[in-house]
């Protein structure tokens, strides 16, 4: 018989004692190299994602929705869809993914496309240790990169 058996109704469970050990807590915190003697930690990161759409005839409005949204958004080709189109959003708050991105998505001129599901994918940026500028890696790097035209 269990001892939850013999405890009566409204009576208080057994107090059980709780370790002081917070060895087995994870670290959450994103790490960078050691500058002058200080490590570098930075408890953010940016959250990414591509949705693809085929039936794209002419990105033109696409372009000008991604522009007028205030999202961080990028628009590119399908090089192996002369129809298809992928929208790139970055953002440090994830809750932007099912929000304000999601909103552009389902609106004109997107709803008139057809998704892609399968080429969906979600990712954040995230450190390994030895990054000279922390947050510059971590916050601006991918935007810098995404964003440039000439890519």
């Amino acid at each position: 018989m269990s001892d939850q058996a013999n405890v009566k109704p409204g009576a208080s469970s057994p107090k059980r004692e709780i370790s002081a050990d917070l060895s087995d807590i994870p670290d959450l915190l994103e790490h960078g190299a050691t500058i002058h003697g200080e490590t570098q930690v930075l408890n953010t990161r940016l959250f990414v994602q591509l949705q693809v759409f085929t039936g794209c005839l002419d990105p033109s409005s696409s372009i000008n929705a991604v522009r007028e949204s205030g999202l961080s958004v990028a628009l590119y080709a399908n090089l192996n869809d002369p129809r298809g189109i992928g929208v790139v959003a970055m953002d440090e708050d994830p809750a932007v993914f099912a929000g304000s991105f999601r909103q552009l998505l389902t609106e004109k001129p997107f709803r008139e496309l057809v998704p892609l599901p399968d080429f969906t994918m979600i990712g954040r940026t995230y450190a390994q240790g030895r990054e000279p500028d922390l947050k510059d890696f971590l916050l601006y790097k991918v935007p810098r990169n995404v964003l440039n035209p000439t890519n």
